[in-house]
């Protein structure tokens, strides 16, 4: 993480650019893993839904994006397991 926050001043944005892809593809496979062991447990889905509806009212609206997407994937993770 210190260096995609401290890139080498020379190096070109475009690698900088796929560094941070790659490191977000990281965190959100990990995340993915998590919630599929989350998946089983419906109320566990249910709270953390909960929790991300109350934290898209509090975010800025330039993070609302992300609360969004993760709001979209428990949505799905519903849907998948065939409770809606």
């Amino acid at each position: 993480m210190t260096a995609l926050e401290t890139p080498p001043a020379d190096e070109p944005l475009g690698a900088v650019v796929a560094r941070c892809n790659a490191a977000l593809e990281d965190f959100l496979e990990r995340a993915r893993e998590h919630a599929a062991q989350d998946s089983a447990d419906p109320v566990a889905s249910r709270d953390e839904l909960r929790r991300l509806l109350r934290l898209l009212g509090e975010v800025d609206r330039a993070d609302a994006p992300m609360v969004v997407r993760a709001i979209r994937r428990v949505v799905a993770r519903f849907d998948g397991d065939g409770v809606m």
